[in-house]
């Protein structure tokens, strides 16, 4: 707790009185509204439609995470933004700005390759291999001079329209008010916000910081990259896959030797020659699909000596035996993360039930109190339409009705399926959950099973 405290102390955050949530929603729900009628894109219509039914935005939680490998195991502070305000629009951000990184030669999409990398490199006893580690990079990256970057990338991006039908103007201010407006969170009860730099746990966050580290690598080694390397290795890593690919085992030591000597004469030093090969050929080859085993696989924790047990019981019976991995540091640590009661979950799949014995079954990506909600406002606004219809009805304080009480009585009808029931049954409604399901796709199939 005290390192949270200390890190929530540094100017990179900054107290806040209230919950930012409601203000955040309502100017974003206005800036998509805007953008939708200009650029006519369906996905902002769809992203804006969600913030204006959605009632139980949360503003995003802040958690430590131990950074086990470094002196005083310092806490990286996460931001959870699941189901926040901006989730949804930060990932499709994330879809039209990823196709801008990756082009450098640097670039490595996992941690195999890199590892495959560095075993490709022959140090001698004169080198040195340094490693370079940015510290906090995520808070540290400049907000303003990547929106600056982006804005360049995205003018001279010919392939944007086959992403998206907003402008480069459009995606740029969404990105600003995603990193700016947007970048608050909650931390035991308190409210800040991030002056700079983007919240680790936002689907945007990685694809900006890659974004800026790539312009900072480009400028500061610019002019020094060789652009033949890459097509030097890949002539070479060709060559021998091609040679395993074909040659007969008898035949393949010979091919490979006749393609190292042809390879050193055009310049291609030895060491490199020598490790490409020897890595190529330890590269697992696919096997022919008659070979795949499509016996059932169960995965299960791994105690040392049971688990060789089961494996090889598995294999005598048709079964592929897998292992995962025990509770981990992070799960144990991290423990600082306040959990939203069961009943202020979203996605469930319900049933309200009258008294004579007649049901509903729905679904609703809301909470079920919110949505219950919804029903119970439909249905006192037919109440009220019927007694004005009937003379019954007692004047009370505000804005009069301004449609007809039949009108009106339709309307709620057409709203909730549970008013043409009340109306004609006086009981009163019971409610339960009959499960959770936070997929749309799943929640509209699981009422039918019912």
């Amino acid at each position: 707790m005290d390192k949270m405290l200390s890190l929530l102390n540094s100017a990179t955050y900054v107290p806040i009185q209230s919950d930012p949530t409601p203000q955040t929603k309502t100017e974003l729900r206005g800036l998509l509204q805007i953008f939708a009628e200009q650029s006519k894109e369906v996905t902002i219509s769809s992203i804006r439609n969600r913030l204006y039914y959605v009632t139980n935005s949360a503003c995003p939680e802040l958690y430590g995470l131990p950074k086990v490998h470094k002196l005083g195991v310092p806490l990286r502070p996460v931001v959870c933004s699941v189901n926040s305000v901006t989730s949804q629009l930060c990932t499709y951000l994330k879809g039209i700005i990823q196709p801008l990184t990756g082009g450098r030669s640097s670039h490595v999409s996992k941690h195999k390759d890199f590892c495959a990398a560095l075993k490709s490199i022959q140090i001698s006893k004169t080198d040195f291999m340094v490693s370079y580690d940015v510290k906090d990079l995520f808070t540290s990256i400049p907000i303003l001079h990547t929106v600056n970057i982006l804005q360049s990338l995205l003018d001279s991006d010919s392939s944007l329209g086959e992403r998206t039908k907003l402008s480069p103007f459009q995606i740029v201010k969404l990105v600003s008010f995603c990193m700016c407006e947007g970048n608050a969170f909650r931390f035991q009860g308190s409210f800040f916000r991030q002056n700079d730099g983007a919240p680790m746990g936002s689907p945007l966050s990685p694809v900006l910081a890659e974004l800026f580290v790539e312009h900072l690598e480009e400028t500061a080694f610019e002019g020094t990259d060789n652009p033949w390397a890459p097509l030097k290795r890949g002539v070479m890593t060709g060559m021998v896959d091609r040679a395993v690919t074909i040659c007969d085992p008898e035949f393949l030591n010979s091919e490979l030797h006749h393609i190292a000597t042809a390879l050193q004469k055009n310049g291609y030093p030895q060491n490199f020659v020598t490790s490409t090969i020897t890595r190529r050929l330890h590269v697992p080859r696919d096997r022919p699909n008659d070979e795949v085993s499509s016996n059932p696989v169960i995965t299960i924790p791994y105690y040392c000596g049971l688990g060789e047990y089961l494996q090889r019981l598995g294999r005598q019976h048709g079964y592929r035996v897998y292992f995962k991995s025990s509770p981990s540091l992070r799960s144990l640590v991290r423990n600082d993360k306040i959990k939203l009661p069961f009943k202020d979950r979203p996605g469930v799949v319900y049933e309200i039930k009258g008294g004579c014995n007649a049901s509903y079954i729905g679904e609703t990506g809301n909470t079920l109190l919110d949505r219950f909600g919804d029903h119970m406002k439909a249905l006192n606004s037919y109440r009220t339409a019927e007694e004005e219809l009937n003379g019954t009805y007692r004047k009370r304080r505000g804005r009069p009705r301004t449609i007809p009480p039949i009108e009106a009585m339709e309307k709620a009808k057409n709203s909730s399926a549970v008013v043409e029931h009340s109306s004609q049954c006086s009981l009163d409604l019971h409610l339960r959950i009959i499960c959770r399901e936070s997929q749309f796709r799943l929640r509209q199939i699981t009422p039918v099973q019912f």
